[in-house]
């Protein structure tokens, strides 16, 4: 990796000796450097250091699981790739948000309601900015990378694809049992991602709709209904997790590109 001499780093862009590999790390690392710096600004607090650590430890595994993404396929134009998708998966991700905050500050401007609703809501809205000071990384950054990585696999899938069928049949017999373990062992690395990502997922979406507005109302709750909010988490993990699985099914029986008859 380059860290100090320029000129050499000139020299090898120019004659095309810094590999796929050598771009995502220094790619990565400026990513990384990027959000310390930014972060570098703040107070130090317990908050602050938490927020810091979560967001460089999301940026480097959502990153380095594109990059694996990518090297499956060709290994080929992974930061014009990166950015080209990250545009896209960012506007998304920033309506939906923007929806969220449009919602919650008409919540506030209800009139007050029995209990005291415009004191909760407005309780309830402070609460919101504090976790979003903390867990930005998981609302914004998780569902960011996750966007862009079933992008490099379908992107894979299709140069996979292609590979194959250019491929020789002696040597795909050859080496079928080495293909086989690597896609099988790529299955279960997929399926243990998206567990993963959907028990999260589902601990963020709770926290949002449940945990925030217990935590912030005066009202007594009752016992049974805690052991049914405890049971949220698990609901809408499995429903992120068939929502993954049903999109998987989907791209795999209508995303294969026809070929036209020779």
């Amino acid at each position: 990796m380059y860290w100090w001499n320029m000129s050499k780093l000139e020299e090898d862009l120019r004659e095309g000796r810094v590999n796929e590999r050598e771009q995502f790390k220094c790619y990565l690392a400026t990513f990384v450097a990027w959000n310390l710096a930014v972060c570098s600004g703040y107070t130090f607090s317990v908050e602050d250091l938490a927020s810091t650590a979560l967001n460089v430890t999301v940026i480097i595994i959502g990153t380095t699981l594109c990059y694996r993404a990518n090297k499956k396929g060709d290994n080929a134009d992974f930061i014009p790739r990166m950015i080209c998708l990250g545009w896209p998966a960012g506007i998304r991700i920033a309506v939906f948000l923007a929806s969220i905050a449009l919602f919650l500050s008409g919540l506030s401007g209800l009139p007050a309601a029995a209990y005291g609703f415009e004191a909760y809501v407005f309780a309830m809205l402070h609460k919101l900015r504090e976790l979003w000071s903390i867990f930005w990384g998981i609302f914004f950054l998780l569902p960011y990378y996750f966007q862009i990585h079933h992008s490099f696999i379908r992107i894979a899938q299709a140069k996979a694809s292609d590979n194959a069928v250019e491929a020789s049949k002696p040597i795909l017999q050859q080496n079928g049992t080495a293909v086989g373990q690597r896609l099988k062992s790529d299955l279960i690395e997929s399926e243990l991602l998206k567990y993963a990502l959907g028990i999260l997922g589902g601990i963020s979406i709770t926290v949002l709709i449940v945990i925030v507005p217990i935590y912030v109302s005066d009202h007594a709750i009752s016992k049974r209904f805690r052991i049914l909010c405890s049971a949220w988490p698990l609901l809408i993990s499995w429903l992120l997790v068939w929502l993954m699985r049903w999109e998987k099914t989907r791209n795999q029986s209508g995303g294969s590109p026809k070929r036209s008859p020779q």
